[in-house]
């Protein structure tokens, strides 16, 4: 089995007003203890917390115990193929989301799944889920996250919301240690048909998986170039915005504009692709690439 690990965490909140500290529910910790013996779950943990916050003036001072936080976290292998990833989910989703398995008016149910975490070069993921999320949309979202990590990724974030993936929602945030990562990262949402935001260190590209990979390349490209300092793709105005270390009028930024201007990719996919920079000076500069504008 891999070293590396994948978690569920789950937080419920248990009643308020409780003396002393916060317990973990019998049968929460039995779910927990049944989970452990699934083939490809490492461990589960589990953990309760009270969440403390002030209570607004007059009575500034007098600390409040809002509802209890049950944190469970399961970690899984993350080497598991899509289809386990998917069965070992839902199986975890459905347990600690069982109706009557914390019951109480104050009840609040979170849960996170994680991978690869505590290892120094081992990709994390974090897939948080709101407990009324639909389970299917949920382990689909932990297999995608786990296959665009091994394509190269240092993080992939996604979150479940209750009214589920339609629109942006339950985009994948994903990390790179450079940009060089982001054709096979792209790639591997395109699969899943996950809308992505990637980024790295002086790079930024958000994209749905539709998008061809021309930009993308452009990019990549674009950040590992003199004089560029930081560049990012602006899916929505179809735009680049490249911050550069030179002032306006060197020879350094003119040649680079030339560079930008006499590029066939854009004349060559036949659409518009507009980029602004900003010099050192703060000043910004427009056009578009290829030379090539409405």
């Amino acid at each position: 089995m891999p070293a590396g690990a994948l978690l569920l965490a789950a937080v419920a909140a248990t009643a308020t007003g409780c003396a002393g500290a916060p317990s973990v529910p019998a049968d929460v910790a039995r779910a927990a203890d049944a989970l452990r013996q699934k083939e490809g779950v490492v461990d589960v943990a589990v953990r309760a917390t009270d969440s403390i916050a002030e209570p607004p003036l007059p009575n500034f001072g007098q600390r409040v115990t809002q509802p209890v936080w049950l944190d469970v976290e399961v970690t899984l292998d993350p080497g598991l193929d899509r289809d386990r990833a998917q069965e070992l989910t839902l199986g975890a989703f459905g347990a600690f989301t069982a109706p009557d398995l914390v019951t109480g008016e104050d009840t609040t149910l979170r849960l996170a799944f994680r991978a690869g975490a505590g290892e120094e070069r081992a990709p994390l993921v974090d897939v948080r889920a709101a407990a009324g999320a639909p389970a299917a949309e949920v382990a689909d979202a932990v297999a995608d996250a786990l296959e665009i990590a091994r394509a190269g990724a240092g993080s992939v974030d996604i979150a479940i919301e209750p009214e589920g993936c339609d629109g942006i929602a339950c985009m994948a945030w994903v990390r790179a240690d450079d940009a060089e990562a982001f054709p096979a990262l792209h790639e591997a949402a395109a699969r899943a048909h996950r809308q992505t935001e990637l980024e790295a260190p002086g790079a930024r590209f958000g994209t749905p998986p539709e998008h061809d990979t021309a930009k993308l390349a452009l990019l990549v490209e674009l950040a590992g170039r003199t004089p560029v300092s930081d560049v990012a793709y602006l899916a929505q105005q179809n735009r680049f915005r490249i911050v550069v270390d030179a002032p306006a009028g060197s020879p350094e930024l003119e040649d680079f504009v030339r560079w930008l201007e006499e590029r066939p990719d854009a004349r060559a996919s036949g659409q518009h692709w507009g980029w602004t920079i900003v010099d050192e000076n703060g000043s910004e500069h427009v056009g578009w690439v290829s030379g090539f504008a409405p």
